[in-house]
């Protein structure tokens, strides 16, 4: 009985116990045992297994590409073009679906070296040849220059969409390689590429002047028409040409399109002002996204330009005050309204064939009415009054207060113009910034935020706009605003590098 208890048991742990079948790669061939290496080429080597696997050749292929495809993959540079776009969720998704197509068509030149199998297992050896890749970056690279040279050509003759529509097309010569930085040369300078692009680019669409004559009046009356306005677009005093308009949503309504003309202007209509609101604000700039929508044709380049702002102008609109004036106090006596109203009403007695009801009707509405005025009358009398003590209360508390910031608005002015004549100039940004720190140092100005915004935006290099912003926060009048500056920033270094200045 115990015999065969113990016989038992010994089967019933036999059945329990399972070992895997040890893979015996002894016949296999060396580059299975051993990853091989190469100079010359990039290896992928993948190995699927056969069991639960519907097509394991297919799958083994994949594997084994997907080596490659890793292999000639660049990490992405801080500085790079991608990496600008950290945030832009719209162009991440764009940027990976673009460059899976261009990696499965540089895939499309690997070669199967091998392939191997067991009983359980799919092997199989493929390899790129280096030269190769290397050689189509090097051909991106001169597609690329050739369309810089144009566009640079483009953007001194001041022709903007021809300019941009070059950009475009040298960025979209490397658009695989943007998460690189495109080491290169251009007429004897070390550049690097992608950057060198963008930052051109953005000194085209920013190094503009949006102005109109100081002398026309930006007061305007409520529900009634605005004056017509005319705005000129100017790059270093010369007209920028047949660039249409853009005019940001506000309470006054432009309909149409509109576009600066081939002197450099553009006309904005008269307009009924449809609000009563103190202040409206009217922002214009060139209309950047319809010239990149009519001059770019890849989609991803656009999402790229897009993303940059270019210079803008604010008017700012105020509301003139209405004034009351109350009608002058009646100087007839009681007697003589009597004696009219009784002229009146024999008057109408006459005109109406005596009829009593008439009479009747008459004196009511005449009674009505002259409560009426009487009340609206006393209600003048009484807005007059109070802006009178208004202006007597400006006059005994306001003298020190009202006159100074209107001797301050005009310093502001005059530094501003001051600062961003100095930001304009045509040279090195290094001689630029030097010219600031001198001026900041003699006059000690104040600037308010959106003014340091304009300043900083005539600078084209990341870093260099840094150092500005950094020079002219101490001298900023509304320092609470002045996190609106991050946005003038690509990098999130930089970024954090201001704020960290500001918290200091």
């Amino acid at each position: 009985m115990k015999k065969l208890l113990f016989i038992s048991l010994l089967i019933y742990f036999s059945s329990c116990t399972t070992t895997e079948k040890v893979v015996d790669y002894s016949s296999a061939p060396t580059w299975v045992q051993e990853h091989p290496l190469s100079d010359h080429y990039y290896i992928g080597i993948g190995v699927s297994k056969k069991r639960g696997v519907d097509d394991y050749r297919a799958q083994s292929k994949k594997n084994a590409l997907s080596e490659i495809s890793s292999s000639i993959s660049v990490s992405v540079s801080s500085n790079s073009i991608l990496q600008q776009q950290e945030n832009n969720g719209k162009f991440k998704e764009m940027f990976d679906s673009s460059t899976e197509t261009f990696t499965n068509n540089e895939l499309s030149g690997c070669q199967q070296v091998g392939r191997w199998e067991n009983g359980s297992e799919y092997w199989t050896y493929y390899k790129l040849s280096k030269a190769k890749v290397e050689e189509a970056k090097t051909n991106a690279i001169q597609d690329a220059t050739i369309s810089l040279k144009q566009a640079l050509k483009f953007d001194r003759q001041n022709d903007f969409p021809r300019a941009v529509s070059n950009y475009a097309l040298a960025l979209s010569a490397i658009k695989p390689y943007l998460g690189d930085r495109l080491k290169t040369t251009l007429d004897g300078e070390t550049i690097f590429l992608g950057q060198y692009i963008i930052d051109h680019y953005r000194s085209l669409i920013n190094a503009v002047d949006l102005t109109y004559n100081k002398e026309d009046s930006l007061k305007y009356d409520a529900f009634k028409p605005i004056r017509r306005l005319e705005v000129s677009l100017t790059r270093s005093g010369s007209p920028v040409k047949n660039i249409p308009l853009k005019i940001r949503p506000t309470s006054f309504v432009y309909n149409g399109e509109y576009k600066f003309n081939n002197k450099g202007k553009v006309l904005l209509p008269a307009i009924n002002a449809t609000t009563y609101r103190s202040k409206e604000v009217v922002v214009l700039s060139m209309d950047v996204e319809q010239l990149i929508e009519e001059s770019v044709t890849d989609d991803l380049v656009k999402e790229i330009l897009r993303s940059y702002e270019t210079t803008y102008l604010e008017l700012i609109y105020r509301l003139n005050e209405p004034k009351y004036t109350a009608p002058a106090p009646s100087t007839s006596s009681p007697q003589n309204e009597s004696s009219n109203q009784t002229s009146n009403t024999e008057s109408n007695n006459s005109n109406s064939g005596n009829n009593p009801s008439t009479n009747s009707q008459n004196r009511g509405r005449e009674f009505k009415f002259k409560k009426f005025s009487d009340n609206l009358n006393r209600s003048l009398q009484r807005i007059n009054e109070v802006a009178n003590e208004v202006n007597e209360i400006g006059k005994t508390i306001g003298e020190s207060t009202t006159k100074a910031p209107a001797q301050n608005l005009d310093s502001y002015k005059n530094n501003t113009e001051q600062l961003l004549g100095l930001a304009n100039e045509n040279s090195f940004e290094d001689d630029k910034l030097m010219n600031i720190k001198q001026f900041l140092k003699s006059k000690n100005p104040s600037f308010l935020t959106h003014e340091v915004e304009l300043a900083i935006q005539k600078f084209t290099f990341e870093d260099k706009r840094l150092e500005l912003a950094k020079m002219l926060y101490p001298h900023t009048s509304d320092k609470s605003n002045y996190y609106t500056i991050n946005k003038l920033f690509n990098f999130s270094n930089s970024k954090q590098e201001l704020n960290e200045f500001i918290n200091k």
